[in-house]
């Protein structure tokens, strides 16, 4: 936005003396009962209107109340021995008591210092009394604004900065005084700034980042919005490490000394910055993409690979289970022949031994009592043998000289222990 230098309005801004009384009526009893002092002069004025100006512009009523809160004590200006005609070299002349609304108009009361500029004061006080219009122009700070469907700018997030006493009023349109501007850093400041005030030009050609302010020096108060703007912003990641990389070394060069009139940073044309970053991203999703291929067929041949493994492992596993299943089976026969054969071993040591000892026996004996002569051990075997021996001979000898054991009695027929035990009872 270019910077205003002409403010009109279709009011008469015009100031006029005001007695006691009328002050107390502008403040009411309780207020001017503190505020009347010998030591000032009281004047009244319309501080603005709501009406369109010269310039298109104008302030909505619904800024009054800012400017009511942040008039009050702000400075009455007038240049010092004249009434200039615009506001270069004004210097304070009194302050603002109040202000308040009435109707369209927001009405201001001023209290001017009779002993601070005492001749000033009496030369305004005989142009009043000689009829002679005293003119006010104000100054304002704005934050904001907006067009209206008619074009008239309206101006928002007012600060009254000053009233001034000027001879050739703004709302004439001729007085070339810097009467509005925008609050520094403020949206409207911002959008007043040149081009090669911005980090950032985007490739709508938004002017992004301010760091300069309107006289070009950078205001290192900056770099940390700009940061948190960065942040909040939804830039590619390439171009707002950048950016965060031109604020660090600005805050470097600005904290190490550096004039900061001197200092400056590389501002970045977005477009170009995209075309890089598109065409190295198309760069860098083919090789991607011819990565993950490799990868996808490197994955399919191993997949093929673990799958003829599996079956092999599977394969074996069937040959080992059949193994392992034949190496029982034969466990199983070789201990039966085992002991099949021990039998066989220790039978034959019994029938040796039946042999040595002279007693014959036919092999059906040997079979039907095996279970029997193979559970003796080797002494026991050896005492049934000799026990056999000596039946054997006592069979022999004649019926008379043979005195058996009376076994008439039992019931049933004697065990070979028996019959042992007898013989020996009879030696």
């Amino acid at each position: 936005m270019k910077k205003n230098t002409k403010i009109t309005t279709k009011t008469d801004f015009v100031l006029s003396l005001v007695s006691e009384d009328e002050v107390k009526d502008f403040l009411g009893e309780s207020f001017s009962s503190i505020m009347i002092s010998p030591a000032v002069m009281w004047a009244k004025f319309i501080l603005t209107d709501s009406e369109v100006n010269a310039n298109n512009q104008r302030v909505p009523e619904a800024e009054f109340p800012n400017l009511i809160k942040s008039g009050v004590f702000m400075p009455l200006k007038m240049a010092v021995g004249e009434i200039a005609d615009g506001h270069d070299d004004a210097q304070p002349l009194g302050v603002i008591a109040h202000l308040k609304q009435e109707g369209n108009k927001l009405m201001a009361l001023a209290a001017l210092w009779l002993k601070e500029r005492p001749a000033d004061i009496q030369y305004i006080k005989d142009l009043v009394n000689d009829n002679q219009q005293v003119n006010i122009s104000w100054e304002l700070l704005f934050g904001d604004y907006s067009i209206a469907t008619d074009g008239v700018m309206e101006l928002k997030d007012l600060v009254l900065r000053a009233a001034t006493i000027v001879g050739d009023p703004a709302y004439k349109g001729r007085t070339s005084i810097l009467a509005i501007a925008a609050k520094k850093w403020s949206g409207a400041y911002i959008e007043s700034l040149p081009p090669e005030n911005f980090l950032l030009i985007d490739n709508g050609g938004h002017r992004l980042f301010a760091y300069k302010d309107d006289t070009g020096i950078v205001d290192p108060s900056r770099f940390q919005p700009i940061l948190d703007e960065i942040v909040a912003s939804n830039l590619d990641e390439n171009v707002a490490n950048q950016l965060r990389q031109e604020v660090r070394k600005l805050h470097e060069l600005a904290t190490s000394g550096t004039n900061l009139v001197e200092l400056d940073a590389n501002r970045i044309v977005l477009t170009d910055l995209e075309a890089q970053s598109e065409e190295h991203n198309v760069e860098e999703l083919d090789a991607l993409k011819a990565q993950v291929e490799t990868l996808t067929n490197a994955l399919s041949e191993k997949s093929k690979e673990f799958d003829d493994l599996k079956a092999e492992q599977d394969s074996k596993l069937t040959e080992l289970q059949a193994a392992m299943d034949e190496l029982n089976s034969l466990r199983e026969f070789k201990a039966q022949f085992d002991a099949e054969q021990e039998k066989l071993t220790k039978l034959a040591n019994v029938k040796t031994k039946f042999g040595e000892a002279g007693i014959e026996k036919d092999d059906e004996y040997f079979s039907t009592n095996s279970d029997h002569l193979l559970s003796l051990d080797e002494a026991s075997l050896d005492f049934f043998i000799q026990e056999l021996v000596v039946f054997k001979d006592s069979s022999a000898s004649t019926s008379s000289d043979i005195k058996l054991p009376n076994f008439q009695s039992q019931t049933q027929k004697p065990t070979i222990e028996e019959i042992v035990k007898a013989l020996q009872e009879r030696k």
